[in-house]
């Protein structure tokens, strides 16, 4: 197996943000649900003691999902995570009193099946983190910031909680209509970050290319005055024996060339071992 990077052929993955929606889904020939895992905060046992009586609770949900594009001229399909952090609090104001920090591991590859049959393995994937686009390839954890705010819902420009929604329903966790944080401010205490994690996809036609994501994902929930308002892809400032709560989640698709099919993994593919080349430019 070669070994070939492109440095000139990055393509672009911003995690923490939104990077596609349902609407945008919709343009796509067929769509299935593939699985959905809802994980609930543990009520805590004394809520004085900690100082989080105005937390009434916190839920992450994990959609998996396919969708076949048959437009083009080649048949597509794609395998995407969506995933929900939803914070509820006793008053509107009161879930800027927490904050919720996500960390990566893993990587990102393509592979294309040249003429002679071999397979040429790439790491062309980056996105932004702590203001620089780094290749996704990480052995350890890091923290998944796009900028020096560790928070998710932070981006440069607007205030660190901006990137919430919230509908008129509590209950709803819609997109669609959902307004934005920076837009308005909620009228209860429940709000929600949703984000889509794609680029995991295999034609069907010569030549094979097969896009694949390996990648563990933490999102943890914090009181904001035990995180920092800066700090670095290793978590300067930041001590996770102190979050409130985490959850575990996944997006790792990875082609198998022996079953010629894209497979859902538990573990990290062994294929993020192996060299990547320089990191980007920019």
């Amino acid at each position: 197996m070669s070994i070939s990077p492109h440095p000139t052929r990055f393509l672009i993955i911003l995690f923490t943000l939104i990077l596609s929606t349902r609407n945008t889904l919709a343009m796509v020939q067929s769509q299935k649900v593939l699985s959905t895992k809802t994980n609930t905060m543990p009520a805590p046992r004394d809520c004085r003691t900690m100082g989080i009586c105005d937390l009434k609770g916190a839920k992450t949900i994990e959609t998996k999902f396919m969708t076949t594009d048959r437009q083009r001229s080649l048949l597509r399909t794609d395998f995407l995570t969506q995933f929900q952090f939803v914070l509820e609090t006793d008053s509107p104001e009161a879930f800027k009193n927490y904050g919720v920090v996500q960390q990566i591991k893993g990587c990102m590859f393509e592979i294309e099946e040249l003429a002679n049959g071999a397979i040429e393995t790439r790491f062309t994937f980056v996105h932004r983190n702590f203001g620089r686009y780094r290749l996704v390839y990480y052995n350890d954890w890091v923290i998944d910031a796009q900028s020096e705010d560790p928070l998710t819902s932070a981006y440069e420009g607007y205030d660190r909680f901006d990137l919430y929604q919230w509908n008129k329903d509590p209950r709803d966790l819609s997109e669609e209509k959902a307004q934005w944080v920076f837009n308005r401010p909620p009228p209860h205490g429940t709000v929600f970050k949703s984000e889509i994690v794609g680029t995991a996809a295999v034609t069907s036609k010569k030549p094979l290319i097969a896009q694949n994501s390996s990648l563990l994902l933490r999102t943890c929930l914090f009181k904001i005055g035990d995180l920092p308002l800066n700090s670095t892809p290793t978590g300067a400032g930041i001590d996770f024996n102190k979050s409130l709560w985490c959850s575990d989640w996944s997006h790792n698709f990875v082609y198998d060339e022996q079953t010629k099919k894209m497979q859902q993994m538990n573990q990290i593919s062994d294929s993020c071992k192996l060299p990547h080349g320089p990191q980007p430019f920019f």
